[in-house]
């Protein structure tokens, strides 16, 4: 019998490695979108480098289009439920996917004050 691993007691690596995945995306994949190499996406995820710094947090961030809560343990948001909704819809290409959630992102946030 396994056990799910709630991403509140994953670490960072293990957060970013069921991020990439659940977005189809490779390591190589996803290093490309930062600019950078896979390797780098593998020592993030193996843990090797623990603490990426806020700009590369960012960068990950919007890359796997998710706030840096999602990354860092903190409350995802409820745009979580709105992909899963938006990926029902198989007619739609990743871009499609990635404006709606960013349109539904905007229209969630709290108004700044």
């Amino acid at each position: 019998m396994s056990t799910t691993i709630q991403p509140e007691h994953m670490t960072f690596g293990e957060r970013l490695r069921r991020l990439r995945r659940e977005r189809r995306l490779t390591q190589v994949q996803l290093a490309k979108q930062l600019g950078t190499d896979a390797s780098y996406v593998a020592r993030l995820e193996t843990g090797k480098i623990e603490d990426p710094g806020l700009g590369s947090l960012h960068r990950l961030a919007d890359a796997l289009d998710v706030p840096v809560s999602a990354l860092v343990g903190g409350e995802t948001t409820k745009a979580s439920g709105v992909e899963k909704a938006i990926s029902l819809y198989p007619h739609l290409n990743a871009e499609a996917k990635r404006t709606l959630l960013r349109i539904f992102r905007a229209l969630d946030e709290e108004p700044k004050k």
